[in-house]
């Protein structure tokens, strides 16, 4: 059977429907994506898994407190679809497959004012007759279906506003987003990454061979394990912002203490080091210039 696109829909890589943000099987045999997942029924149902998809909360583990601090709450562009196959004799075998979904404006808008609720108070719930509504103005594709409604009743027979009162509904809704500042998830993400890439100000020094000196700043010292034996990797900025990278199995000696003891430089010590440099590479996109024979200057 020729897959066509229906109208306001489009088709996925497999031949399966994608309509309003929702996914639609019109073929039985449906096959989804390389885990071969396949649609015994055209009923499917979707499951939205609120904090993990619809909505992201952004927080940090808090040392002093030991927990984790809610940093912000936003709304995510995309959400995980369950997707159901009802005719299956056990409960366990419905589910069939996932899959990442992007979410529509009205769906964003909707979730966005629960997120705005929930922030106003955590145990805030909507009442179904405002949720009827808030799907009545933002959802006008499905007025006419059952869509969240009493069996046998459409949504526009249990709605209590009219068209004409959407557009004020609508300004209240964005109005109550734009007071939380809510925001979606993936674009605080690509702001973040385009920040932390402009903030780079590492570049590679010298030539591969080249023996050199540096007034450096130790900024990090990571032990590792491997099947050759144990090591840390220590690594430096030098004064103006170039990262060193040095894996070694010894530790940099500095010099002794009044006892006689030898000394090792620890992260957070600012000292001068002479070196050669090994090779240059990158790290999450910032330049590194890796290096060995590495002493401490007196």
């Amino acid at each position: 059977m020729a897959h066509k696109a229906m109208k306001g829909g489009e088709i996925g890589a497999n031949g399966e429907f994608y309509k309003g943000g929702q996914f639609v099987a019109d073929d039985p045999k449906t096959v989804k994506g390389e885990n071969k997942w396949f649609i015994e029924s055209s009923e499917t149902f979707s499951i939205w898994y609120k904090f993990h998809t619809d909505w992201v909360e952004d927080s940090e583990w808090d040392n002093e407190s030991h927990k984790y601090v809610t940093k912000g709450i936003y709304l995510s562009g995309r959400r995980l679809e369950c997707i159901y196959d009802m005719s299956k004799p056990n409960w366990y075998d419905h589910i069939i497959g996932h899959q990442m979904v992007e979410t529509s404006q009205a769906e964003r808008r909707f979730f966005g004012y629960m997120i705005s609720l929930y922030l106003e108070d955590k145990f805030a719930r909507m009442s179904k007759q405002d949720e009827i509504n808030l799907r009545f103005a933002l959802y006008p594709e499905k007025r006419d279906t059952n869509f969240w409604v009493p069996s046998g009743k459409t949504l526009a027979e249990c709605a209590t506003i009219t068209e004409a009162d959407v557009p004020a509904l609508i300004e209240k809704i964005d109005a109550k987003i734009a007071e939380h500042g809510i925001r979606v998830w993936e674009d605080v993400l690509e702001e973040r990454e385009a920040a932390r890439k402009a903030a780079i100000v590492s570049k590679h020094i010298g030539t591969v061979g080249e023996k050199m000196e540096r007034d450096v700043e130790m900024t990090a010292a990571i032990p590792f394990e491997s099947d050759f034996g144990g090591g840390t990797v220590y690594k430096f900025k030098d004064t103006e912002g170039n990262e060193l990278v040095w894996m070694t199995s010894s530790a940099l000696k500095t010099g002794k203490d009044e006892d006689g003891f030898d000394t090792y430089a620890a992260v957070g010590d600012k000292l001068r080091i002479k070196f050669t440099v090994k090779a240059h590479d990158s790290y999450c996109d910032v330049p590194q210039t890796k290096i060995f024979r590495v002493k401490a200057v007196a």
